[in-house]
């Protein structure tokens, strides 16, 4: 097969793509491919110990939306800190990554996945227990998150 009945093929493919989605919808699919693409590599790659505290920072943040709807204390504030949270956590686990990819390692990202996985799923039990829903979990585990939050508040 020649380069030009190639080329007419990738041309007729192309059309044919472009047919499917408006040129809006085109955009948006580059510039979030692009995004994910650099976000996905700033953090060392899509695993599954990355998807683990993407899920459980999902999670971590809809108990956290009803546990303040529960207490009527939602604030547009106290929801964008929580996304700022989120994302500094994803910013840490990237410049884990950098610092593996450094020292030809996995330790550094792998131990901020974890690290803060648990710390998530601690605010899971936490907010759980605002909401309504505290029972589910045993009494010494909510009353160990109690103390911890109470020594933050001294600092």
């Amino acid at each position: 097969m020649s380069w030009r009945i190639r080329m007419s093929y990738l041309k007729e493919f192309g059309e044919f793509v472009l047919g499917l989605y408006a040129a809006y919808e085109i955009k948006i699919i580059i510039v979030c491919g692009v995004v994910g693409g650099l976000v996905t590599k700033a953090v060392g790659g899509f695993d599954k110990q990355l998807v683990g505290l993407l899920i459980f920072m999902f999670i971590d943040y809809m108990t956290g939306m009803y546990a303040a709807w529960h207490e009527h204390d939602l604030w547009s504030k106290k929801a964008f800190r929580g996304l700022f949270k989120k994302a500094s956590i994803l910013g840490v686990v990237a410049f884990c990554a950098g610092v593996d990819v450094m020292l030809k390692t996995d330790i550094a990202r792998y131990g901020a996945i974890a690290g803060f996985g648990i710390m998530e799923a601690m605010s899971i039990i936490e907010n759980a227990d605002r909401g309504g829903w505290g029972h589910i979990f045993p009494t010494w585990i909510r009353e160990k998150l109690a103390a911890i939050k109470d020594t933050k508040k001294l600092v």
